[in-house]
């Protein structure tokens, strides 16, 4: 009862005051965005289903691969809201309430699965619209067995992750380290994902197994997830206290009579002492990692789409994420930018550019990367600058029309995702953008106007000249 109340009356109260804050400039710009996003999503279903008809595939394989997906999926997830467990509303209920730890856990994490359960709808309902298409007998009780193993594979990768950070707090201390956190779950889902095949095959065989095996797997879960729902919610209280493991720095020298260097010095210096980069390196590091991997032991055949989803999803998340901060770091030292006194172009033209290089840097590294190990192919180098610098200005701009936090990160980041992709694939469906000059040239013209967007109405005086 208490976890449907709080999820009411506070997490979708968030939530709704996120969409109307998106919205409430104008109504009629959000109803395009979602109805771009619907035609986009339509017509890369469809050039999806075109995919699937020149592929052998089978429903064991693809049984497979749907569940290998929702793990990583999951931690995606996990580890992007890890820290929404430090709010303070609900520190006040833990503390002063007699409510149980797993619930407050429970509050947090559902619409968090929600979304990552939509999420996973959407990118698997081409697969079973091939299927019946193609005339395969629709067994309704293996699909709701596959639906209910995808919905485990959430709550399985969050409970190792609520472990593994138990684990290291006693081993190591309180204070947060991400990346040991994070290469140690990174290491578990790889594992999971590698054994999981014979699993899978002795699964499908009997559905009688199937359903024993996943009920036991529920039942095993939730008893971990309650029994150390206490330790784990401890240690996010301390940790808020405490903060993040940061070494010590000498004093950099950043005076400088050009401003803009000076203000890209000052971005250079807070994006590495805040540690801004280490869920973006971690998330590029396993994405490499496990690319490599699926292009060794997966069919030739299937490896482009595989490939091609990680490049148009996993990276292109990692890309989106960075300039993001612009707007974040913007709102919340807002009254220290004003102290700067500087112009807007040596405040915000110098954070553009560090982000679109850096991002320019992640995109060719990883196909630099991929393209020595493997045999994916590189686009067009100036079709892929291009897409790089819409999508930076794009999430800037994002970062300084929404109050992003903690909590709401996940949804931002989702809706960003969806919205390039689909808004990338709706462009060049067009009949009249028929050359891809044409395309260029259309997102140079949207980000000049993100420009003009971002210059005249949050950059106004008297917090930059």
């Amino acid at each position: 009862m208490f976890v449907y109340q709080a999820v009411k009356k506070i997490e979708f109260d968030k939530l709704k005051s996120l969409v109307w804050d998106f919205c409430k400039r104008s109504r009629l710009r959000f109803a395009s965005f979602l109805l771009i996003i619907f035609l986009a999503y339509t017509l890369q279903g469809m050039s999806i289903l075109q995919i699937f008809y020149n592929m052998d595939l089978n429903l064991s394989a693809t049984f497979t691969i749907a569940v290998k997906f929702s793990l990583i999926l999951a931690m995606f997830f996990v580890i992007i809201s890890r820290n929404s467990f430090q709010d303070n509303n609900y520190i006040y209920l833990y503390l002063n309430t007699n409510v149980k730890a797993y619930q407050i856990i429970l509050t947090k994490i559902v619409l968090h699965f929600f979304l990552y359960f939509l999420t996973l709808i959407l990118l698997t309902a081409p697969l079973l619209i091939f299927y019946i298409l193609q005339g395969y007998p629709v067994n309704y009780f293996y699909l709701f067995l596959a639906v209910l193993l995808c919905v485990i594979s959430y709550f399985l990768v969050f409970t190792l992750w609520m472990l593994n950070k138990i684990i290291i707090k006693r081993i190591i201390g309180v204070k947060e380290r991400f990346w040991i956190n994070a290469l140690f779950q990174g290491a578990l889902i790889i594992v999971l994902i590698y054994f999981i095949d014979p699993f899978i095959d002795i699964l499908y065989e009997s559905w009688l197994l199937h359903f024993a095996v996943v009920l036991s797997l529920a039942i095993g879960i939730g008893y971990l997830f309650i029994r150390y729902s206490l330790s784990f919610l401890n240690i996010n209280i301390i940790q808020k206290d405490a903060g993040p493991l940061s070494p010590k720095y000498k004093n950099a020298k950043i005076v400088h009579q050009n401003k803009f260097i000076l203000q890209a010095k000052l971005k250079i210096i807070h994006m590495f002492r805040d540690q801004v980069l280490k869920e973006q390196s971690f998330f590029f590091l396993f994405i490499i990692i496990f690319t490599i991997g699926i292009y060794q032991t997966l069919d030739p055949m299937y490896f482009p789409t595989i490939f091609l989803i990680f490049n148009n999803f996993g990276l292109k998340a990692i890309i989106l994420i960075l300039p993001l901060m612009i707007g974040i770091h913007y709102r919340e030292y807002i009254f220290t930018v004003f102290q700067l006194n500087v112009t807007k172009s040596s405040y915000l033209y110098s954070r553009l550019l560090i982000m679109f290089l850096l991002n320019c840097f992640i995109y060719m590294l990883f196909l630099t990367l991929t393209t020595i190990t493997t045999s994916a192919e590189i686009s067009t180098l100036f079709e892929t600058i291009t897409f790089i610098l819409f999508i930076t200005v794009l999430s800037s701009l994002i970062g300084f029309m929404v109050k992003i936090t903690e909590e709401n990160r996940i949804y931002i980041i989702l809706f960003l995702l969806l919205f390039v992709n689909f808004f990338d694939l709706f462009l060049k469906q067009l009949q009249i953008l028929t050359l891809p000059i044409l395309v260029n040239f259309t997102y140079l013209s949207i980000v000049i106007i993100m420009f003009f967007i971002i210059e005249t109405y949050y950059l106004r005086k008297p917090i930059t000249r």
